[in-house]
This record gives structure tokens, sequence and C-alpha cells, in this order.
């Protein structure tokens, strides 16, 4: 068995694999909303943050020794990539945790995830977007190739932490989540994308919305499919009632009461650009690429 671990700026995930030769079956998978976006002051993850981080490390290494696990393999992304003491961060919980630790880049999580997604989700032309707690990856994918990987330094947490003042955001401050995602995402880096491409969507921002629309269309669970027209209606639904969209998001996934509709204006957003017909949503992504990687 093999122990992937995955620190991300809104959570923290472990996921077992039972490995045969070059694929895999994920067996188990632990999570800890750990919210280290949340951590940062003034460009720096505080003593705070570090020590947040090393718990939860610390209670996974517990789970971990208990398993015949043959190999563990662990990596952070913007969680300690876009804060200015990511060096001394990372040493310090490497230290404290007895745990190695790669920080990839932006691109590098892009491509990761595209690998992992492509386990799950056959497609052979389309764009990739991963909507992470502090940033968000795209990458163009055509013939099984990567055309390009772009990483924009918003995510669901730190559009939340910047612009809503109580759980869900009003419409004023759903305006405002958009007019940040104007200074992240300048036309001209979206609009180079091609348009009217399927999505592939990871990361736990899409999944659920994923949930939400099957829930309020009454779709079975197994249903991966977000159509333009969903997207829409969803969306209205999210900000035109606030207790049905309130109890509609702690009935199916209350751990992102706080971060889903961020996360549905930065989808929002973009595919206003590249104009996609669909999103096909992955169980799949980075962790499942950063596993492919080292088989």
């Amino acid at each position: 068995m093999h122990a992937v671990i995955d620190i991300g700026s809104n959570t923290i995930r472990l996921n077992i694999y039972k490995v045969f030769e070059k694929n895999f079956t994920k067996i188990l998978t632990n999570k800890s909303y750990a919210g280290l976006a949340n951590y940062v002051e003034n460009g720096r993850l505080t003593m705070a943050g570090i020590q947040k981080a090393v718990s939860v490390l610390y209670s996974f290494k517990k789970i971990i020794d208990n398993l015949d696990i043959k190999q563990t393999l662990v990596f952070a992304t913007a969680s300690l990539r876009n804060i200015d003491n990511s060096y001394e961060a990372k040493a310090m919980i490497e230290k404290l945790s007895g745990i190695d630790i790669e920080i990839i880049s932006g691109e590098e999580e892009g491509r990761l995830g595209y690998i992992g997604a492509r386990y799950d989700v056959d497609l052979q032309e389309g764009l990739l977007i991963d909507i992470g707690g502090s940033s968000t990856e795209i990458v163009e994918f055509r013939k099984n190739k990567i055309i390009k990987s772009t990483s924009f330094p918003i995510g669901s947490l730190k559009a939340f932490k910047n612009n809503v003042s109580d759980i869900l955001p009003s419409e004023k401050e759903y305006q405002a989540i958009t007019n940040e995602c104007k200074k992240v995402f300048p036309d001209k880096s979206l609009l180079s994308y091609s348009k009217n491409l399927d999505i592939i969507g990871i990361g736990g921002s899409i999944r659920s919305l994923s949930k939400l629309n099957n829930h309020t269309n009454s779709f079975p669970r197994s249903n991966i499919v977000i159509t333009k027209e969903e997207l829409g209606d969803l969306t209205n639904f999210l900000l035109k009632d606030y207790k049905l969209s309130r109890d509609a998001i702690l009935k199916k996934c209350p751990e992102r009461i706080h971060t889903i509709i961020p996360g549905l204006c930065i989808l929002n957003y973009i595919n206003k650009k590249v104009k996609a017909k669909s999103i096909l949503v992955s169980n799949y992504g980075a962790r499942e690429g950063y596993l492919a990687k080292y088989l």
C-alpha cells in the first residue's frame, strides 16, 4: 500500500492506495479542514498555522504507522507555495512532524491534476480546472497531451477570506469576488484558451457543486456532468434564497458551507471566458497524479 498526503490551503488529506503495477485503487481517505489559508498574516504562515499543520500530519502519521505502508508521499500546494516564508515554514513543519514535504509549483499541480483525472475520466481534448483553497489551475489538453498549464493565485477559501463577512456571501460580496477574479485572471490569459470545449473539474469546490447539482435536480449520485444550463440554475438557486441554499449546502456538503459559493463564482468567471459546453467532475486529481509519478 502507498500513502499520499496533500497539504492544501483549505484541507489536508491522507489517501491510502492499493497499487497493482501501474494502476491503483483508493482504499482509505482521511481529511482535516485545517484552513491553513486562514493562518496567513502579512503574507506569512503564522506559528499557529505551522502548529495546525503539524498536528494534522502527526495524526495522519499514527494512521500510517498502523498500516503496512510501502511508501509515504507528501506534497504541499499553494498552502506553502504562495507565502513569503515558504522555506522557513516547510522546514519547521518537517522538523516538528518528522515528515519530508515537497512543495510543487502551480504548473506542476495542474499537470498532476490532469494525470490523475485521466485515470477516472476519458476525454481526448478539453480543459481541466482545479479550484483549490488558495489557487486555481487551468490546463488545456489535446490528444492526451498538455498544451498549457497555468496557476492563478485565487481559490475558494482565499476569496471567502478577502470578500465575505458572513457565512454565505451576499450578492454584493459575490460581485466583489467577481471583481477580484477580474484582477487575478487577465483577459489575455483566459482568452488564450480554446473555446467551446468540455471541462474536467477537480478539487473539493467543484465536487461539492456536483453534489448540490445532483441534489437540486434529483439526479443519481453517479452523475458526474454539470451542463452550462445547470450551472446557471445552480448559481441562481444559491444566490437568490439564503435559507434554501444554506439548508441544501448543510445537507450535502456542510464542510464547504463558507467556500462553495466563492468557488462557484471563480468557476463561473472562468466559464464565461472559455464558454465550456459542460463540466465532467472527476474524483481523482493531483494526489493520484503525484502517486502515478512514483509508480
